[in-house]
């Protein structure tokens, strides 16, 4: 069944379907051309006003406000559609526990998916050629999870592949690439984004900003910015893989940081393989963590930080234009197990105060061990090779 809204002559305006009743169900309805008349009557292919509405099977194309619109709609599904050359929005839901399944959209106006409350799942959809985002979530405890978006976004204000704007949000298993803009941004604590593939973009990877989140276990490859970008307190970054990023592979501004097991290669321009700044008076942990090819210092703790667990680390060729392997501010550090080599500044630069550095070992760096600081231990250091420069502590074996 086809369903051409706009009359004959294209005066009329308003929505291919209207449905005012609760639990409707509507499938494999073909919608197109549904005019917006700047008032009262949106151009929308259905427009449901209540609870449990059901849209299955459906095409749309050339609607000019939006293809579906749930209003009021809790427990909305809209599956299986298809949505090509819709000048507006794909799919607008208004209503908790949604569920956006299966949904192809193609040459896209607007945001392919908004979502507008809570507990929404926007599961196995695949974006393509969106003007805005392809997906934006406003509510809490959302989930986006299998999805598929390419060529996202006009370098306008909020086109993201995937937006989050509210707590407990999972991004799952999602590949987005190709985009203009930021890949996955999070405005919201305690999110998981895990397992997601991203590549070239023109902006930043993953933004996290907000508290207790994780991001773990994520591929971000030919990034222009930062990789992963976390403005918050007590969150997580573990297990990521980055690999050719122009800005800070990994930056974290805020509290007690836990950045633990990640690979940052090819990290190019005066940008950092993982820089960690805000004043984390206690807890701050960097371990296991490996970065090659850093163009600025492999990592970098700022002066703001104090009583940081720096262990197990590996940097090697960092330091273009004589930065360092490991440039460590701040105060009471315990710094151990790490190596860094041939950097082409110093291996270890330390400038602050009291710290505790035991295990560690330099090499081929133009200075391996340099102290502008004080250290409060050094022991069972080695400095195979190059230089070394240590004062106010024996010098090493």
């Amino acid at each position: 069944m086809t369903i051409d809204a706009r009359p004959p002559g294209g005066a009329g305006a308003g929505p291919g379907i209207l449905v005012d009743s609760y639990d409707v169900t509507i499938l494999g309805v073909f919608i197109k051309t549904a005019l917006n008349n700047g008032g009262a009557l949106f151009g929308y292919g259905i427009h449901g006003k209540q609870a449990a509405l059901t849209v299955k099977g459906c095409d749309f194309t050339a609607n000019e406000t939006a293809d579906v619109y749930a209003e009021n709609a809790h427990n909305a599904l809209i599956a299986q559609c298809r949505s090509w050359g819709t000048f507006g929005r794909c799919v607008g839901v208004d209503g908790d526990s949604a569920l956006i399944t299966q949904v192809t959209v193609k040459h896209c106006g607007n945001d392919a998916v908004l979502v507008t409350d809570n507990a929404a799942r926007v599961r196995k959809c695949a974006f393509d050629f969106v003007h805005d985002s392809a997906v934006e979530n406003d509510g809490t405890d959302g989930a986006i999870e299998d999805c598929k978006a390419t060529h996202v976004g006009n370098w306008c204000y909020r086109n993201w592949g995937i937006y989050i704007e509210g707590d407990g949000a999972d991004v799952l298993n999602n590949k987005v690439s190709n985009n203009s803009n930021w890949e996955i941004y999070v405005d919201g604590s305690n999110a998981l984004v895990r397992d997601n593939d991203l590549r070239y973009i023109s902006n930043y990877g993953i933004f996290v900003s907000g508290n207790s989140s994780a991001v773990e276990d994520n591929d971000l490859q030919d990034i222009l910015n930062y990789g992963v970008n976390i403005d918050g307190d007590d969150n997580t970054v573990r297990d990521n893989r980055i690999r050719r990023v122009s800005g800070d592979a990994i930056h974290y501004d805020g509290l007690l940081p836990r950045i633990i097991d990640n690979v940052c290669n090819e990290v190019f321009g005066n940008s950092e393989g993982i820089s960690v700044g805000g004043t984390a008076v206690a807890g701050g942990v960097l371990r296991r963590n490996t970065v090659k090819g850093g163009g600025s210092h492999g990592i970098l703790v700022s002066s703001d930080c104090s009583f940081f667990t720096i262990q197990d680390n590996a940097v090697e060729g960092c330091g273009g234009q004589n930065r360092d392997g490991l440039r460590i501010a701040g105060n009471s550090h315990t710094v151990s197990g790490n190596e860094a080599k041939g950097c082409s500044g110093d291996g270890f630069q330390l400038s602050g105060s009291n710290m505790i550095m035991s295990g560690n070992t330099a090499k081929k760096s133009r200075i391996d061990f340099a102290n502008d600081g004080t250290t409060s231990s050094f022991s069972a250091n080695s400095s195979s090779d190059g230089t070394h420069v240590v004062p106010a502590v024996p010098e090493l074996e």
